[in-house]
């Protein structure tokens, strides 16, 4: 079991430039380095909107099926 938890969450990793832009990469890689330094027994947990997609342009053609016909 690990003596030390370290819990990063809500990177937002990705948006407009679709998973090639991370404005603080240098920050949490200093983070990480720094945990690798210290050593001993971590366990780190990268949880909750790490990478964000951007959402659909268009809709897809969706067929409409009248709710009284039967299928």
């Amino acid at each position: 079991m690990a003596t030390e938890y370290v819990f990063i969450s809500d990177l937002h990793m990705g948006g407009d430039e679709q998973l090639t832009t991370l404005d603080f990469e240098d920050e949490l890689v200093s983070v990480l380095d720094d945990l690798r330094k210290r050593g001993g027994d971590i366990e780190l947990t990268i949880n909750a909107d790490v990478f964000i997609r951007p959402a659909p342009t268009t809709i897809p053609e969706r067929t409409v099926v009248d709710s009284e016909e039967t299928i």
